[in-house]
């Protein structure tokens, strides 16, 4: 979605988010009256004060005659306090109910736009805009629209007063107070277009980088992923650069402010001391006004400082509306309507679609006049190519989208008349690629009916198939089973999907492609439990698989979007066509049996029929729930510079995990404070430059405060200009000083954290990088994306906070300290004990009170981010099952504890802010007290009260920042802890000391190789089949050039042997030799480089066609592109699209049907051309006659190459030099396809079962 430009809003007043205001308008209201009454005591004090100096100092009062004005000042110092505390809490708590509300109300709009809108747009870009776009409103509710009130009626206040008193006065604060506004208006206007950028910027950034996190495995076999590191550099650079933009225009914006404000003060002291000098003005009635002009633009400089965070909230909310903007075009029944508001379904109804016509984004058409009808209790089924449309009649029908024009009919009624919640109520669905939930199995399916009880959820399991392996786990029913069901295999993922179906016991059942990925055995139990499962239901099954779909009552065959043939099995084999096309390169795909004739017999075919079927009726494989391979889900959007390149156990807390989270105990994250300031060593020189600048601002501060109040004490005793004139020039000269040191601190600053924060994200991607996928594999994808972007903007915060702040406050109270001291030691005294209060208890107290609620914070944002994440992710299983209020539930939960947290963090704060003034103005009493004490014992010149009260109060500005970096200490060490505990992990892979050369020829030797997944721990991936190994004295060779095929059932060890040979684990028994080496004597990425692997799971990045195929070669020529492509037979499909190669596939290459994403991902190994290649299940999602040609492609590609074909289709093996069937993790069967067919073990028998479809 583009950025729509608008016109300049000077003082960031959106309607929309004033509209959002009203419902905290009486938290808005007393945030105000709070302010002015604040306001109100600054006059009171400013009263109370000048009195007391004007009597010590020309009364000659002694300290006992003033008792009573201190007594009210210390009244009027309490009031004020509490009047802050009140402010900061409520202000927040209100910040936070919008927040709530408006999160809530963008998942929701989100739910409704469906998965058809949420998968066109990048994950982490949705993430980034829920989580920390709504976060960035807070500053604009608690602060910025209160102050924008407060800006305008409490300086009005100031006014009121001053103007009876000091016209003058009054006039030079009337005309210069509106320049405030002025420039901060001219220069936020430059900002405006700065600030979006640096938005999109951080949103992108964080969608690319849960892009490539969650295809690191991708990038890693691909010999790309260090190169990501240097383009997440340079990324994150341009981050810093846009920043800095913004900052160094914020920056500016306060400068001027600050000149304005302070050029006023001077000339204010100036003018005041002039008439003093001429007798004009009474010496109380001046000290009054010097004492309120900094208070009088006070608020209009706040106003400034939080210009800039109403300019990031606006940024952020412009982006929320535009989303909130986006019509959904299947309309929700409004809220609070009834259930049967429209019509209900009629269940026992005929489904009709009459031409119906879509195309995605208005051009690529996928389906064009389709009509066909689904009557009840009818099995119908939808064949054809990849790419031909079945998918997007499914989405349809689940009215995830809505036809383009024609109708779906339901009834005689139309399918968008009907009741959305109760329509999807009577579908079950088993996707393509079911989602499965992090937790439970029991909770994974109940998904479909979560008040089912566990006797229903069990029957459910047994019809799926599936209680077998269930009841194999450790814990069975309450086994985790991880982020996508990471600790399952294919075959269990498949069947939990087929469950949640059992349990819903809808009347239409949707099956897509729901035997992929399993072996003929696994697939035999799946298809007796659908044909279970569709009786007396409608049913719409797609599949590849011809045999899957003999028994449906009709077949209807689509290509290029269009119905080319329909009828029932036997009718579409005797009839020319694409069916029968497939069905002959089906067969034309597999050799025959061994009979002589080569023809099928009686004896080889079993009958598919479940009580005939070879398995019986109870036989359940227990898949290893690790042999396949590590997830490789596509989140984010990833812009790839395509660049030319020559050619010990460790725990982790996962963050779902309450246990883990509490593993780092605050005692042991305090160790982490060292490494967190070395981080900081290489800036040493920009520290120690900031801190100067941040010195030379306060004192600066200091001399700008004392000397005004020089200028005006010594004029009502002096009785010539010139005792004037070097206080005059200190005045002016401090004034210009304190903002131009003020711009350059804060330049410094933000310089060195903004460095320091890429530096950390770079390193922490070099440690996922090395670590993934085996270390990664308990860590879910929002986890670690929090852990990128808001742990590490934490630490920005910190570095900001917590380097300069504490070396300025030690200069400057030792400096002020020292200073009263050569006065007289009482002075200095009296202003250590509120400076210890100030710089040490404070920040302590704090820091202790701030702990938990801090620590707990990240948790809880964490959390959010993951639930958002996956409830994103799976969107589509979650509405299908009609649990899409599941997600908003979730998210509102997690939304009030984050909430919950703010709010007392906000209390804290408000006390911070309470005490830390209250000290300051008890410092300054304390000091006034004692030098009135001193003046009466003519141990001080009274004529120094003034400048010594404001020179101290000045002073505490210095500690003021030592109290907001206590508060997020906790919060930084946390997350220094959460980034560390990545950081300090040891990769599986042990690099060896001194690694072997490359390799030049892939030749590999195989020898009593036994590997079990690490077990011991909780959290360690082989916790489900714990103890048992998943490869047992595996032993084989493949010398250069030769093709090995290696076959089995589910669990059988395939993929962990792939795994290990790409050194994604460790083995410690047997050997793998290549090349004459030792493996574990190569590195990784050495390894990449001379085999390419195709996955079962293709991850596909957010880029163009050309982009994910260059990966595989960076440096291939547009023809090696093309040859690549038409071997993957994608040729037609590419040059049907309008931008061709430059065409963008989505998030996961969702714009692209599972078997185009199939071929894209073959096409980029292809590219490779490294002497071995390894496909895992290539042609799962492909029809027959793309299959064979496929397989005919890459029969030719390797001609000169090693093969390593892992698959459960006995689909090609016959080219084959040897078979390998492992069962169990070992080899047993070996040798040529009609070798093992003459065995009539495991490899007939799973021969036999694929074959029986053809029986016909």
């Amino acid at each position: 979605m583009r950025w729509r430009s608008c016109p300049i809003n000077p003082l960031k007043i959106d309607k929309r988010l004033l509209d959002q205001a009203r419902f905290i308008r009486w938290s808005f209201v007393a945030v105000i009256l709070l302010g002015l009454g604040g306001g109100v005591l600054v006059i009171l004090q400013a009263r109370l004060l000048s009195k007391v100096v004007s009597l010590a100092f020309l009364g000659g009062s002694p300290v006992s005659n003033l008792r009573d004005l201190f007594a009210l000042l210390l009244g009027v110092f309490a009031l004020r306090a509490a009047l802050a505390w009140a402010l900061e809490s409520v202000s927040t708590r209100g910040a936070v109910r919008v927040k709530a509300r408006l999160r809530q109300e963008l998942i929701d709009h989100l739910l409704a736009l469906g998965p058809a809108f949420v998968g066109q747009e990048r994950t982490g870009e949705l993430v980034q805009v829920v989580s920390e776009g709504v976060e960035a409103l807070e500053a604009y509710f608690s602060q910025y629209l209160p102050q924008l009130a407060l800006a305008a009626l409490v300086p009005l206040a100031y006014l009121l007063v001053v103007l009876p008193l000091d016209p003058l006065s009054g006039v030079v604060l009337l005309l210069t107070a509106p320049l405030i506004p002025l420039f901060m208006t001219l220069i936020g206007g430059l900002s405006q277009g700065h600030t979006r950028r640096q938005w999109h910027t951080l949103s992108r950034l964080s969608a690319h980088f849960l892009d490539i996190l969650q295809g690191l495995p991708t990038l890693k076999l691909l010999g790309r992923s260090r190169d990501q590191a240097d383009l997440l550099a340079q990324a994150g650079e341009r981050y810093r650069l846009i920043t800095m933009g913004v900052l160094r225009i914020t920056f500016l914006s306060a400068l001027a402010l600050e000149l304005v404000a302070t050029l006023s003060t001077a000339v204010v002291a100036v003018e005041i001391g002039l008439r003093l000098l001429a007798g004009r003005l009474a010496f109380e009635q001046a000290l009054f006004v010097l004492l309120l002009t900094p208070e009088f633009y006070l608020p209009l400089r706040l106003l400034g400082a939080r210009f800039h965070a109403a300019m990031a909230g606006e940024a952020a909310a412009r982006r929320i509306f535009q989303l909130q903007d986006v019509r959904p075009r299947v309309p929700l029944p409004k809220p609070g309507l009834p259930f049967h508001f429209r019509h209900s379904p009629d269940v026992n109804s005929d489904i009709r679609f009459e031409d119906v016509h879509y195309a995605y984004d208005g051009a690529r058409s996928a389906l064009n006049g389709v009509s066909l009808e689904i009557r009840a209790g009818q099995t119908v089924a939808l064949v054809g190519p990849s790419g031909s449309g079945k998918s997007t009649l499914v989405s349809l029908l689940l009215r995830f989208i809505e036809p383009d024009s024609g109708r779906i009919w339901a009834g005689g009624e139309c399918l968008q008349n009907l009741n959305l919640h109760a329509w999807r109520a009577q579908v079950a669905w088993v996707p393509q690629q079911p989602t499965l939930f992090h937790g439970t199995v029991l909770e994974n399916i109940r998904l479909a009916r979560p008040e089912a009880t566990l006797e229903q959820v069990v029957q459910a399991a047994q019809r799926a198939q599936a209680d077998g392996f269930i009841r194999d786990l450790p814990l069975g029913y309450d086994t985790q089973i991880g982020e996508r069901g990471a600790r399952m295999s294919g075959g269990q993922a498949r069947r939990i999907a087929l469950a949640r179906a059992f349990l819903k016991d809808a009347p239409l059942l949707i099956l897509d492609e729901a035997t992929a990925n399993l072996d003929p055995r696994s697939e035999a139990e799946v298809q007796c439990a659908i044909q279970d499962l569709l009786s007396g239901r409608k049913a719409l099954l797609v599949a590849h698989r011809l045999h899957t779909v003999q028994k449906a009552d009709q077949i209807v065959v689509l290509d290029g979007g269009r119905i080319v043939q329909q009828g029932s099995f036997p009718e579409l084999l005797s009839q020319p066509g694409l069916f029968s096309r497939m069905a002959d390169a089906l067969r034309d795909g597999l050799p025959p049996d061994g009979d002589e004739t080569g023809q099928l017999t009686k004896r080889s075919m079993p009958d598919f029929d479940r009580r005939a079927s070879p398995l019986g009726s109870g036989v359940v494989r227990n898949d290893h729930p690790f042999d396949t391979p590590f997830a490789e889900r596509s989140l984010g959007e990833v812009e790839f510079a395509i660049r030319p390149t020559n050619l010990a156990p460790i725990q982790f807390s996962g963050i779902a995990d309450d246990s883990g989270l509490r593993e780092n105990r605050y005692e042991k994250r305090l160790k982490n404070l060292p490494r967190l300031l070395g981080l900081a060593r290489p800036f040493a020189g920009w520290v120690g430059l900031s801190a100067l600048a941040g010195f030379a601002t306060i004192a600066s501060g200091i001399g700008l405060l004392a000397a005004s109040a020089f200028i005006i004490s010594k004029a009502s005793l002096a009785s010539s200009i010139v005792a004037l004139q070097v206080a005059i020039v200190g005045v002016r000269a401090f004034g210009l000083s304190r903002g131009v040191f003020r711009y350059l601190e804060r330049v410094l600053t933000h310089q060195t954290s903004l460095r320091l924060a890429t530096h950390l994200r770079t390193w922490f991607y070099h440690s996922l990088e090395s670590l993934a996928p085996a270390r990664l594999i308990d860590y879910r994808g929002g986890d670690l994306l929090n852990r990128a972007v808001a742990d590490v903007a934490y630490l920005e915060g910190f570095y900001a906070r917590s380097l300069a702040p504490p070396l300025v406050a030690l200069l400057v109270s030792g400096l002020v300290l020292a200073a009263l001291s050569r006065i007289e030691a009482a002075l200095a005294w009296a202003a250590l004990v509120p400076m210890i209060l100030a710089g040490l208890a404070l920040p302590w107290l704090v820091g202790c009170l701030s702990r938990k609620p801090a620590e707990k914070l990240g948790e809880a944002r964490a959390r959010l981010q993951i639930t958002l994440v996956d409830g994103l992710q799976g969107m589509a299983d979650l509405i299908a099952n009609g649990q899409g209020s599941r997600l908003s539930v979730q998210i509102a939960r997690h939304s009030a504890t984050l909430g919950r947290l703010q709010s007392r963090l906000g209390n804290i704060a408000g006390l911070q802010a309470a005490l830390i003034g209250l000290l300051t103005n008890l410092g300054l009493q304390m000091t006034l007290t004692c030098a009135v004490f001193l003046s009466e014992n003519q141990r001080f010149e009274a004529v120094y009260l003034a400048s010594l009260a404001l020179g101290v109060l000045a002073a505490f500005e210095a500690l003021a920042p030592l109290s907001q970096a206590s508060q997020v200490l906790s919060g930084s060490l946390a997350a220094a802890g959460r980034l560390f505990e990545i950081l300090d992990a040891k990769p599986e892979a042990r690099l060896p000391h001194r690694p072997c050369r490359a390799p030049h020829a892939f030749e590999l030797l195989v020898r009593d190789l036994r590997f079990r997944y690490p077990v011991g721990t909780r959290r360690e991936p082989g916790e489900l089949n714990a103890g048992r190994y998943a490869l047992d004295g595996i032993s084989f060779d493949l010398p250069p050039g030769k093709r090995l095929g290696i076959t089995g059932l589910s669990g059988a060890g395939k993929t962990t042997l792939v795994n290990l040979l790409l050194r994604f684990w460790e083995y410690d028994e047997g050997s793998i030799i290549i090349d004459g080496y030792d493996l574990r004597c190569y590195r990784p990425e050495d390894l990449y480089q001379v085999m390419t692997v195709v996955t079962q799971v293709t991850h596909l990045f957010n880029a163009t066609l050309r982009e994910n195929l260059l990966l595989g070669r960076p440096n291939a020529s547009q023809a090696q592109v093309e040859q690549a492509v038409r071997l993957a037979q994608l040729s037609d499909f590419i040059r049907s699209l309008p931008e061709g190669y430059e065409t963008h596939i989505g998030e996961g290459g969702l714009r692209l049907s599972a078997g185009e994403r199939q071929r894209l991902a073959i096409a980029r190994a292809f590219l490779q051309e490294t002497p071995l290649l390894v496909l895992d299940e290539p042609t799962a999602n492909l029809d027959p006659l793309t299959e064979h040609h496929l397989l005919c492609a890459v029969e030719g590609v390797t001609r000169n190459r090693s093969l390593l074909l892992i698959t459960h289709r006995l689909v090609g093996l016959e080219a084959m030099d040897e078979i390998l069937v492992l069962d169990n993790g070992r080899v047993v069967e070996r040798g040529h396809h009609a070798e093992l067919l003459a065995i009539g073990g495991l490899y007939r028998q799973m021969w036999d079962i694929q074959r029986q479809s053809l029986l016909e």
